[in-house]
């Protein structure tokens, strides 16, 4: 698989019918504090929803509700603007000088074929056409909104709260554009050919709860093939928001956070990391009435 899947990847950072099925949600517990932490989706098509019962047990039983980023912001124009501004190229530089002569053929042919408007984007980086291109597809195919949009929309009454601000979005942007742009964006177009085919896999994994099958099938080759991507997206991520999770042990409420399923997959994951520090972590289950019932997740 090779590092293809880097717009999938940019999706995060399932469905079985029987009662005792898990899901990507987890109750993390030290003493008698906890809280639960849901992997999720960024992008979701219509026929996958409903979510897993979890995620609505968990967001109907916690009053405080944490992403990994405020959602307003990141969907204000301003801010639209404000990162355009910095994934532009300078000194009046396009694209297609940074990359192999066949690729730029490649990815104006793959444009043309899906309507995608390369020719307006040329003067950014790499990476933030393969974003672009990512979420065009997506839309293409039918997806939009993901579990945060889901929940963003019945906010009523809740406390809400974020992992990274303003600033560190853009500083994660900023370094996905020193990312090699031929590796970027032969992946992309490799990845976003087959992207319906590659949901199905990762939505059915995600709804099952089983985030290793998720690291294996995206994020080992990843880690291996494209460190800088991975390390950017993920594990400089989960270093900077585990002090922010931990100070929330020192609360009497129980708060419910979402993050991209990768976020809790793989050796440098979230949960792993809380595990190394002392923290009990287990699935969470909708229909237990006691946390500490859970079945233990594994590492």
């Amino acid at each position: 698989m090779g590092c293809r899947k880097i717009s999938v990847f940019l999706l995060f950072t399932l469905l079985s019918q029987l009662v005792f099925a898990g899901s990507s949600v987890f109750t993390v517990s030290k003493g008698k504090n906890k809280i639960i932490i849901g992997g999720t989706i960024h992008l979701l098509r219509p026929t996958d929803f409903p979510l897993p019962k979890e995620f609505e047990h968990a967001f109907a039983n916690t009053r405080m509700v944490l992403f990994e980023s405020d959602l307003s912001v990141a969907a204000s124009p301003e801010f639209a603007q404000r990162l355009a501004r910095q994934m532009r190229l300078k000194n009046g530089k396009t694209v297609d000088q940074f990359l192999q002569p066949k690729l730029w053929s490649k990815l104006t042919a793959y444009s043309d074929k899906h309507g995608f408007p390369l020719h307006s984007m040329k003067s950014f980086n790499a990476a933030f056409i393969s974003i672009m291109m990512t979420v065009y597809e997506a839309q293409r195919i039918g997806a939009s909104g993901g579990v945060e949009a889901h929940f963003s929309k019945n906010m009523e009454g809740k406390l809400v709260g974020e992992l990274e601000d303003e600033e560190e979005v853009v500083q994660v942007m900023r370094s996905l554009a020193r990312v090699d742009a031929n590796s970027v964006m032969s992946s992309t177009i490799r990845d976003l050919e087959n992207l319906s085919e590659t949901m199905d896999m990762v939505v059915d994994a995600w709804r099952k709860g089983r985030t290793e099958k998720l690291y294996k099938r995206l994020g080992a080759d990843m880690r291996e093939e494209n460190p800088a991507v991975y390390n950017t997206l993920v594990v400089q991520r989960n270093k900077r928001w585990l002090p922010k999770i931990e100070s929330l042990f020192n609360t009497p409420e129980t708060e419910f956070i979402l993050v991209g399923a990768m976020h809790l997959a793989g050796p440098d994951s979230l949960l792993k990391m809380l595990k190394n520090n002392g923290y009990k972590v287990r699935k969470y289950r909708a229909f237990l009435s006691s946390p500490q019932q859970n079945e233990p997740a594994k590492s």
